[in-house]
């Protein structure tokens, strides 16, 4: 589970998620989406900081008993939870008071997102081949779809509610916990929610 760089270990999961958010970066940088990009770096800012920090809230006497532990943990299940709670709020919010990002950009970042994210981990995480094989091309050529049609209207939508399903089948051939599966449900139920009112 963890990726050693000389002396020091990183999670993998930790490593997927900063090459997907900069890989994102790079193609909405490439591709002249600075309110897009501005957003998607602050809720994922904002995501890390509250997850992190969020050990403050509920394990507060741990934290005054033992300060340096701050830089070691995190809130743990709890603190992911508040953190993608708050950034689908602050997600809202900016969707409704900037008329340039739609609720179809969010959906169609998020699932880049995921889709980087599950791309990336399957390559970083020991297992057998043939299960990485098939992993990786589904996501690889749900990344294509998304690519060709998930910034239009109807396609966005479709892929939104395909993706955990396509997960779903994805992790039933390996055994693996279901936080991802269970984050990308929410999140997408959350978007989808955003984009229901909106209309």
């Amino acid at each position: 589970m963890y990726l050693t760089i000389g002396s020091v270990s990183i999670q993998k999961h930790w490593v997927a998620i900063i090459l997907a958010m900069l890989i994102i970066e790079l193609i909405l940088v490439i591709r002249k989406k600075k309110v897009e990009s501005d957003i998607f770096s602050s809720a994922i800012i904002m995501f890390i900081l509250i997850w992190k920090l969020s050990i403050l809230v509920f394990q507060f006497p741990f934290i005054i008993k033992n300060p340096l532990s701050i830089v070691y943990f995190d809130g743990g299940i709890k603190g992911y939870y508040l953190a993608i709670a708050i950034v689908l709020i602050y997600t809202w919010f900016k969707v409704q008071k900037q008329a340039i990002i739609k609720i179809n950009s969010a959906i169609f970042l998020a699932l880049l997102m995921f889709n980087f994210y599950e791309i990336i981990i399957h390559i970083l995480l020991d297992g057998l081949f043939w299960v990485k094989a098939i992993t990786l091309f589904v996501n690889l050529s749900f990344l294509l779809l998304l690519f060709m049609f998930g910034r239009k209207e109807v396609w966005n939508t479709q892929l939104a509610i395909l993706f955990p399903i396509i997960q779903i089948l994805l992790y039933s051939i390996h055994d693996e916990t279901i936080t991802s599966i269970l984050t990308y449900s929410i999140i997408i139920v959350c978007l989808l929610i955003m984009k229901k009112r909106g209309n």
